[in-house]
């Protein structure tokens, strides 16, 4: 079963030697608040031709991972700048980082 996610770390740290990349996972359920909305901290992410996602996913900030090289089987595409964007602002958001 394939799951997408979205590489975050930089490009140094995925040629390592310890050969890992830094993801924010997707899922497909969408967890909404009392109001009905997205939680705060997903960010959805229709499907298009470009990023090459089969379905809407939904970003996870909160279950940043690093995970082995080996595990990735392809690349199926790039999320478009604005989605990258949005999920870097929720990650700060869950790391109580600033920007």
């Amino acid at each position: 079963m394939e799951h997408p996610a979205m590489i975050v770390s930089i490009q140094e740290l995925n040629n390592a030697p310890i050969r890992r990349a830094i993801i924010v996972p997707g899922t497909s359920t969408r967890i909404t608040n009392a109001q009905g909305q997205t939680i705060r901290v997903h960010h959805e992410v229709p499907a298009s031709p470009s990023n090459g996602l089969d379905h809407t996913t939904y970003f996870m900030s909160e279950q940043v991972r690093t995970v082995p090289l080996i595990r990735f089987r392809r690349l199926v595409g790039a999320i478009e700048q604005r989605h990258v964007r949005e999920i870097e602002d929720r990650l700060c958001l869950v790391m109580g980082l600033f920007r």
